[in-house]
């Protein structure tokens, strides 16, 4: 069942979603369902952003998320700060600014978004909603995929990603909660835990047959995101 505008405000408050909630009237469901503007698509946007973080410095309680350009730039409402009034929060140089448009505009503007699902054909994911998009409206929680892989020698617990400073080639670790390696075919192979799906990095065969085994006492359903 998709989400509502009343699971927004249970999540985030009436005060903070009022000037939303008014703006919508406007629209047709189909209308913001296309632009992913719809209750369950802010309500995705506004959870996966607080798992996230924001950069030190910005306090988000009465903020509403509208949109994002996948570079760490958002636009969002303040209810406490000319509420009906879109912002920019830019990541670079970092700094909060008002866009010349108010919500009403802004959801008129926006344009229609043509995937219905994250696409990577080569990875995994163990999701327990129909779309991998929606899992964190039913997450996996971080103590579930803990006690999941606890039985599987050749899963290893990290809790961070290695990663390469591209300006003194120093290798970093990135703290990553839920990711581990997976020790099969003769390599080690990373999976995951994200916004409530765990993803595997293109996975072999022999992580696949694991991977399918670990969904089922999750009580989900691994597939590939095509």
């Amino acid at each position: 069942m998709k989400a509502r505008l009343e699971d927004l405000i249970f999540h985030f408050g009436a005060e903070t979603c009022r000037s939303y909630a008014t703006a919508i009237q406007a629209y047709t469901p189909e209308f913001l369902e296309k632009r992913l503007m719809d209750p369950e698509s802010i309500l995705i946007l506004n959870l996966e952003i607080r798992e996230a973080g924001i950069r030190a410095g910005h306090k988000p309680v009465s903020w509403l998320f509208l949109s994002e350009d996948g570079c760490g730039n958002y636009w969002f409402v303040d209810c406490r700060d000319e509420p009906h009034v879109v912002k920019f929060l830019n990541h670079d140089p970092q700094g909060v600014e008002p866009t010349r448009e108010n919500l009403m505009q802004f959801l008129a503007s926006s344009p229609e978004d043509e995937h219905r699902d994250i696409e990577l054909d080569d990875d995994l994911f163990i999701s327990r909603t129909d779309l991998i998009r929606r899992s964190i409206l039913d997450p996996i929680k971080l103590e579930e995929w803990r006690e999941a892989i606890r039985g599987y020698p050749q899963i290893h617990y990290l809790g961070y990603r290695r990663a390469t400073n591209p300006r003194t080639s120093d290798e970093m670790r990135i703290q990553v909660p839920g990711a581990v390696t997976i020790e099969a075919e003769g390599r080690a192979n990373f999976a995951t835990l994200r916004y409530g799906c765990v993803i595997f990095d293109s996975p072999p065969p022999g992580v696949v047959a694991i991977a399918r085994d670990i969904a089922h006492k999750l009580r989900a359903r691994a597939f590939y995101g095509h």
